[in-house]
Parts: structure tokens; C-alpha cells; sequence
């Protein structure tokens, strides 16, 4: 996790991922995957769509335990979307390319892993979509 020219300590995760597939309603895990599939085949595909979360900081270290989602995912980050000076972005961006493949990796792995335990995966969930326009 860096700590920014601009002082704040961030890191990225893929809880809000996660948190998708734990969702009640079957048809919008059902979704998510569908469009998941189609957006990240590989690892650091994944790192567009992690929450970007900040953590203060506690005599000069940070609070990792008190880490907050900032509102945007790293994709908005990087697009200038989170209002972060460009140093703040640049540095971010070296740490994604230079610290981030193993999370990556895992979190993919992780990620997958929880996708074809979920019992919507092999459904016949959206199998008789066309019965609906007849």
C-alpha cells in the first residue's frame, strides 16, 4: 500500500467484487458473472474494478484495520474521476504496475473460485429467456 505524495495511504481490494456475488437475488449475481466473464479474463484485467480505499494514518503508519472505500473503483482513479492531484495518480498507477500481481492473482483466483461454487453458476437461470417475448 503506497503512501502518496499527497500524504493519504491507499490501497485497492476486491471486496466490492465479492460482495456482488454474495448478493441475494439470483439474477443480479446472474448478471454480474455474465458481464464479469465477459470484462476480466485475465488477472490484471481486475484491477480496473477494485475499490480504491483509504486509510488514515496513526503516527506516521497506517490504520489498516480502519480502511474506507474513497467512492471509486481504480479505473476512475486513474481516469482523473477522484479529483487526486496527478503526482497522487501517477505514483498510484507505478504501484499498481510494480506491487499489485500477486493480489491480483489472488483475488482472481479467489474470485473465480467463488463464481463456480455459486449455485446461479450452471443454472438454468435466463435458459428460457425467449418464453418471455412470445
Amino acid at each position: 500500500m503506497p503512501r502518496l505524495s499527497s500524504g493519504r495511504h491507499v490501497g485497492a481490494s476486491a471486496d466490492n467484487i465479492k460482495q456482488l456475488l454474495t448478493h441475494e437475488n439470483d439474477e443480479t449475481v446472474y448478471g454480474f458473472i455474465v458481464m464479469y466473464r465477459l470484462n476480466v479474463t485475465r488477472p490484471e484485467q481486475l484491477a480496473a474494478y477494485l475499490v480504491v480505499v483509504e486509510f488514515p494514518e496513526r503516527d506516521g503508519k497506517p490504520v489498516l484495520e480502519k480502511g474506507k472505500p474513497t467512492g471509486f473503483i481504480v479505473e476512475e482513479v486513474l481516469a482523473g474521476k477522484a479529483g487526486w492531484p496527478a503526482q497522487d495518480v501517477a505514483e498510484f498507477r507505478t504501484w499498481l504496475d510494480e506491487k499489485l500481481k500477486f493480489q491480483l492473482q489472488n483475488a482472481w483466483e479467489e474470485i473465480n473460485q467463488m463464481i463456480t461454487r455459486h449455485p446461479v453458476w450452471g443454472s438454468e437461470l435466463l435458459a428460457d429467456e425467449d418464453d418471455n417475448f412470445k
